[in-house]
């Protein structure tokens, strides 16, 4: 009885050190040696990522002149599955009121591989008189507080975030509903 005892305690012992030894090893893991398993983790999606985007803000003074480069990066496709990567711009006041309604100003086509990522990487350079002939801007249209936003469009040829109603082919979600855009304010 008494040694039946004595096992008893050994096992716990064990068991608490073991329980103890496992709870360390998961608290220091490595993060970036776990591997991706798409079956397990959900089907791997795209993105554009920003490796070039415009400025956060402008002088009144630079708005006519100013130059606003994009370079779209795309994780998750190749070359041949991207359609296009398009940009239009709208402008509004500080609280939101729309001045100049959302209008095409750029697109691409092509996207190469680049030698570092191995991504799909395009750039666009969208200069001041492309913006302003565009959405119809003069200069007396960039005062100080007011918004330019630049909305990014990634198109899929078989895939992918189509409108902002998101209806084909078959993603769905709030996170594909967010819109991808970028914002520059005009300072004094």
């Amino acid at each position: 009885m008494i040694e039946n005892m004595k096992n008893i305690i050994n096992i716990k012992s064990t068991l608490s050190v073991l329980v103890l030894t496992m709870g360390l090893l998961a608290a220091c893991r490595d993060e970036s040696v776990i591997v991706y398993d798409p079956i397990r983790q959900g089907t791997l999606g795209f993105y554009a990522h920003m490796i070039d985007a415009p400025p956060e803000s402008i002088k009144v003074s630079q708005a006519t002149t100013a130059t606003y480069t994009f370079t779209p990066e795309i994780v998750g496709a190749t070359t041949d599955e991207i359609t296009s990567f398009e940009i239009s711009a709208e402008l509004t006041e500080a609280d939101g009121t729309n001045v100049k309604p959302s209008k095409s100003v750029a697109s691409i086509t092509s996207f190469p591989v680049d030698g570092t990522s191995k991504r799909p990487r395009g750039t666009i350079v969208v200069t001041a008189a492309q913006l302003n002939s565009a959405v119809g801007l003069t200069a007396a249209n960039y005062t100080a507080g007011r918004i330019v936003y630049f909305h990014t469009k990634l198109v899929m040829k078989t895939r992918g975030f189509v409108d902002e109603s998101n209806v084909n082919p078959n993603l769905s979600g709030p996170a594909y509903k967010a819109p991808f855009f970028h914002q520059v304010t005009i300072a004094p």
